[in-house]
């Protein structure tokens, strides 16, 4: 087993909390902004959006199921996932299976 100390968890959290997308408005009267809260130090979930290249917005939300520091892990994988993935045309139903794949 690791040893976790207070300092990593504390270097964890910051960082999860720097990825977190700031509150912005992207067209005159739509503003996004969100919060994912969670119970422990480290968070499990995370939320994004992001205009895709065909000027939808998209808006993701997603939560790891585990207890222990790698749910923080698999969160940030899944989200960097979504930002690979956000940056070229393709479908909704095409983006999941492509963040899937990418997760598997």
């Amino acid at each position: 087993k690791w040893n976790v100390t207070s300092t990593s968890i504390k270097t964890a959290t910051q960082w999860q909390m720097r990825q977190l997308p700031p509150a912005m408005e992207l067209a005159p009267g739509v503003v996004v902004d969100g919060w994912t809260e969670s119970p422990r130090p480290w968070a499990r979930s995370w939320h994004a959006w992001d205009v895709l290249p065909d000027g939808t917005i998209a808006l993701a939300l997603a939560e790891s199921h585990l207890k222990e520091m790698d749910a923080a892990m698999i969160a940030a994988t899944a989200r960097a996932a979504f930002a690979a993935h956000s940056n070229y045309r393709h479908k909704a139903d095409e983006m999941l299976r492509r963040i899937s794949d990418t997760l598997w």
